[in-house]
Protein backbone atom coordinates (compact mmCIF):
# COMPACT_ATOMS: atom_id res chain seq x y z
CA UNK A 1 0.00 0.00 0.00
CA UNK A 2 1.38 3.28 -0.96
CA UNK A 3 1.08 6.51 1.18
CA UNK A 4 -2.09 7.99 0.26
CA UNK A 5 -3.49 5.41 -1.88
CA UNK A 6 -6.71 4.20 -0.11
CA UNK A 7 -7.34 0.78 -1.77
CA UNK A 8 -6.10 -2.24 0.01
CA UNK A 9 -6.20 -5.72 -1.34
CA UNK A 10 -7.99 -8.43 0.20
CA UNK A 11 -4.06 -10.03 1.24
CA UNK A 12 -3.03 -6.85 3.26
CA UNK A 13 -6.73 -6.50 5.34
CA UNK A 14 -6.46 -9.80 6.02
CA UNK A 15 -2.84 -9.86 7.26
CA UNK A 16 -3.93 -6.33 9.07
CA UNK A 17 -6.93 -8.11 10.75
CA UNK A 18 -4.58 -11.26 11.71
CA UNK A 19 -1.69 -8.46 13.30
CA UNK A 20 -4.51 -6.90 15.38
CA UNK A 21 -6.44 -9.84 16.70
CA UNK A 22 -2.94 -11.03 17.66
CA UNK A 23 -2.09 -7.98 19.61
CA UNK A 24 -5.74 -7.60 21.01
CA UNK A 25 -4.71 -11.24 22.65
CA UNK A 26 -1.58 -10.32 24.12
CA UNK A 27 -2.53 -6.67 25.40
CA UNK A 28 -5.93 -8.30 27.05
CA UNK A 29 -5.48 -8.00 30.63
CA UNK A 30 -7.21 -11.19 31.91
CA UNK A 31 -8.23 -13.83 30.19
CA UNK A 32 -11.68 -14.22 28.82
CA UNK A 33 -11.94 -10.60 29.30
CA UNK A 34 -14.34 -9.35 26.42
CA UNK A 35 -13.03 -6.73 23.90
CA UNK A 36 -13.79 -5.49 20.40
CA UNK A 37 -12.56 -5.60 16.70
CA UNK A 38 -14.57 -2.73 14.28
CA UNK A 39 -13.35 -3.33 10.86
CA UNK A 40 -14.30 -1.90 7.64
CA UNK A 41 -15.23 -4.23 4.83
CA UNK A 42 -16.28 -3.25 1.04
CA UNK A 43 -19.86 -3.50 0.88
CA UNK A 44 -19.40 -6.00 -2.05
CA UNK A 45 -17.76 -8.63 0.32
CA UNK A 46 -20.30 -8.40 3.20
CA UNK A 47 -22.84 -10.74 1.26
CA UNK A 48 -20.12 -13.79 1.42
CA UNK A 49 -19.74 -13.04 5.43
CA UNK A 50 -23.67 -12.54 5.98
CA UNK A 51 -24.24 -15.67 3.32
CA UNK A 52 -27.74 -17.09 1.72
CA UNK A 53 -30.56 -16.05 4.60
CA UNK A 54 -27.89 -15.42 7.23
CA UNK A 55 -26.27 -19.12 7.96
CA UNK A 56 -22.81 -18.10 7.21
CA UNK A 57 -22.90 -15.40 9.61
CA UNK A 58 -24.52 -17.69 12.18
CA UNK A 59 -22.27 -20.67 12.22
CA UNK A 60 -19.82 -17.76 12.03
CA UNK A 61 -21.18 -17.18 15.24
CA UNK A 62 -21.59 -20.03 16.76
CA UNK A 63 -18.15 -21.52 15.89
CA UNK A 64 -16.27 -18.56 17.24
CA UNK A 65 -18.61 -17.96 20.36
CA UNK A 66 -18.54 -14.19 19.09
CA UNK A 67 -21.55 -11.63 18.57
CA UNK A 68 -20.78 -9.88 15.18
CA UNK A 69 -22.71 -7.12 13.99
CA UNK A 70 -22.81 -5.44 10.23
CA UNK A 71 -23.85 -2.46 9.77
CA UNK A 72 -27.26 -2.14 7.74
CA UNK A 73 -25.90 0.68 5.62
CA UNK A 74 -22.60 1.71 3.90
CA UNK A 75 -21.21 4.52 5.79
CA UNK A 76 -21.52 8.35 4.94
CA UNK A 77 -19.34 9.15 1.80
CA UNK A 78 -18.00 5.93 1.43
CA UNK A 79 -18.51 2.14 0.04
CA UNK A 80 -17.46 0.46 3.02
CA UNK A 81 -19.61 -1.03 5.71
CA UNK A 82 -18.55 -1.96 9.13
CA UNK A 83 -18.21 -5.04 11.00
CA UNK A 84 -18.34 -5.09 15.02
CA UNK A 85 -16.90 -8.65 16.50
CA UNK A 86 -16.85 -8.70 20.14
CA UNK A 87 -15.78 -11.89 22.42
CA UNK A 88 -12.37 -12.78 24.40
CA UNK A 89 -9.46 -11.88 22.39
CA UNK A 90 -8.74 -15.65 21.34
CA UNK A 91 -12.05 -15.79 20.31
CA UNK A 92 -11.95 -12.75 17.49
CA UNK A 93 -9.05 -14.03 16.96
CA UNK A 94 -10.42 -17.37 15.75
CA UNK A 95 -13.11 -14.89 13.84
CA UNK A 96 -10.54 -13.12 11.93
CA UNK A 97 -9.59 -16.80 11.05
CA UNK A 98 -12.72 -17.29 9.39
CA UNK A 99 -13.55 -14.37 7.90
CA UNK A 100 -9.95 -13.97 5.44
CA UNK A 101 -10.98 -17.90 4.90
CA UNK A 102 -14.59 -16.60 3.36
CA UNK A 103 -12.84 -13.47 1.66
Amino acid sequence: LQRGDPHWSIKQVVAASHLIASRLEENTAEEGEDVRLEVLFPNSITGAVIGRSGETIKELRTKTNTQILISHEVLFGSTDRSICVSGTASDIKECVRYLAAIL
